[in-house]
Parts: structure tokens; sequence; C-alpha cells
């Protein structure tokens, strides 16, 4: 018996004195049969008892023999029903194996079903999640507004420029939508500013500036509880720094404010410049620009200066309600 199966060995082993030539995968029944018929076949005929040399060649390997006929039949035997026993052994084997197989490949598609749905049940939250914080931030920014009618749209329409300019400083998405967030909330500290005050037509005194002055802060001490994923009330409080030291309410300098803050303080610049205020009639787009071009390195961050004047210039942004 052999695994091989070109033609030219098998003459090769029946050349070689074989009676007969089995490959494998074979039937116990057509090996068992053959043994019997080769051994009945003349091998050892009529009542010679006495010993001969036989070779048998089994697994590619040649076997010698100088045994009775007797002997011989039995050795066949007893080989026959160990690889009956392993073959047995082989399919109960190969029937578990596939059990198995079957059986785990079950349970990952169960597996895969169950973390497909809770990814998409995931999902659907998040979106969820971002909805709701979305409609909370524009209820909070309308409730300003309500209290300073003078200023409405302001907060928005920072936010817009705002992220114009992040965009020209390749702001990833998600930075981008903290700061619309941040945009549409950097004046929250206003609601704790009398109405008149924020109303008022003529010059304020000093007392009541400095209570226009304390908005950032009031403003960071409303949301700094709340775990936003970015660093809102830190942006809040410092939206009036300046990169020179010179602003409120700490004289934070360059590297110590965000980002986010160096953004807005130059989107609140250029809108309330370009806008309508009650001690004050609108200035306009580019008496703004001009503003904050002089000011750019002293008051507020170059390259923040560079993307807003840019953003004007090449028409990629204008105040939805101004004509740029």
């Amino acid at each position: 018996m052999t695994s091989v199966t070109e033609t030219g060995s098998i003459i090769q082993g029946l050349d070689a004195g074989a009676d007969y030539y089995l490959t494998k995968p074979y039937s116990e029944d057509v090996l068992m049969a053959k043994v019997t018929s080769i051994l009945s076949a003349g091998i050892f005929t009529g009542n010679n008892q006495t010993k001969v040399p036989v070779e048998v060649l089994l697994n590619d390997k040649i076997e010698k023999f100088d045994l009775d006929p007797q002997k011989i039949l039995n050795f066949f035997i007893a080989t026959y029903e160990n690889l009956l026993s392993h073959n047995t052994d082989l399919a109960a084997a190969k029937k578990e194996l596939r059990l198995l197989s079957n059986n785990l490949e079950e349970r990952v598609r169960e597996k895969t079903y169950f973390l497909e749905e809770a990814e998409a049940s995931l999902t659907e939250s998040l979106r969820s999640l971002k909805r709701t914080l979305g409609s909370t931030v524009k209820a909070l920014a309308g409730t300003i507004e309500m209290r300073d009618p003078y200023t409405a749209g302001h907060q928005r329409r920072v936010t817009q420029l705002a992220c114009a300019i992040a965009k020209k400083l390749d702001f990833p998405e998600a930075k981008l939508e903290g700061l619309q967030v941040m945009g549409l909330l950097h004046d929250i500290g206003r609601i704790v500013v009398p109405a008149e005050i924020l109303s008022r037509p003529g010059e304020l005194h000093a007392i009541e500036f400095s209570l226009i002055k304390f908005h950032p802060e009031a403003g960071s001490n409303i949301l700094k509880e709340i775990e936003f994923p970015w660093p809102v009330a830190d942006a809040i409080a410092q939206h009036h720094e300046r990169i020179d030291g010179s602003g409120y309410p700490k004289k934070l300098k360059s590297k110590e404010i965000l980002i986010e803050a160096k953004i807005i303080a130059v989107a609140d610049v250029v809108e309330a410049m370009s806008s309508h205020r009650p001690y004050r009639p609108a200035l306009g787009v580019d008496a703004a620009l001009a503003e904050i071009t002089s000011n750019k390195g002293i008051l507020y961050d170059a390259a923040v200066v560079d993307s807003c004047v840019c953003a004007f210039k090449e028409r990629d942004f204008c105040f939805e309600t101004i004509n740029c």
C-alpha cells in the first residue's frame, strides 16, 4: 500500500515482484479481498507446510518473511484489523472535527451578528447625542440673544467665520465640531450682565465695563462642569485674551492661549466691527480686516489673521446679513 499513484511507480512495484499494488485512499473491504485472493492464488498450494521466503511491499517498504502460510495470513489479518481500527478512529475524529467546525462557524456568525447590532445601536446613540447637544447649544445661544436683541445673530456669525478660518488652518472635522460649540456659546457669560448695560447706546462707566469684562469667566464657570469632548469652557474663558498679554481676564500670552480661543477672538472682532451696535453704526468688513491686519502678531495670532483675510479675499466666506 502506498500514496504514490503514478503509473511508472505502479509498474516498478509490480516488476519488483509485488503481487498487487494498492494505493491510498483504500477501502478496507478491497484490501481484505485482495489479500485473500493473492493468498489463495498459488502463493501457498497443496498441503505444503514448509516455510517459504516471502516479500511483502507495505507502505513503500519491502517486508521480508520466512514464515509458514498460516503465520503470513495471521500477519495480514492483524495488519488489516489495525488499519481498520485506525481508519475508524480517523473517521470518528474527522466527524467530530466537522461538528466542532460547524459549531464554531455558527457561534462566530452569532457573535458577528450581535457585534454588528451593538455597533449599529452605538452609532445611532452617538447620532442622537450629537443632535441633542446641537439642539441644547442652539437653545442656550438663543437665550442669550433674547436678552440682548441688538447683537442678535452675533454668535452664529462669529461661529461661521471661525469655522471658515479653521478650515483654512486645516482643522480636522472633530475639532471643527468643538469650535462650533465654542463659537455659539462664547458669549454665554453675558447672561450675568444686566440687560440695560448690554443695550445702552452711550459710553459705559468703569464699573459697568468691568461687568462686561467678567463675561468670559462667567461663561466658563457656567460650562466647566459639562463634560464636552473639547475644551469649551477654557476657550470661552480665553476668547478676549490677546497674544501680547493685554487681554482679559487673566492677561495670558500667545502660547498660553488655545488656538480655538485665538480664532474666536479674531472672528469676534471682525463680526463686531462689521455690524451695528447700540453705541455706533457698523464700520464695515474692510475696516475690520484692516484692524486685525494692523495688529497681526501683536494682539492677534498671525496665522489666524492671514487665514481670516484669505477667506474674505478669496470669497470663501461672507457674512450672511452683511454686504461684503
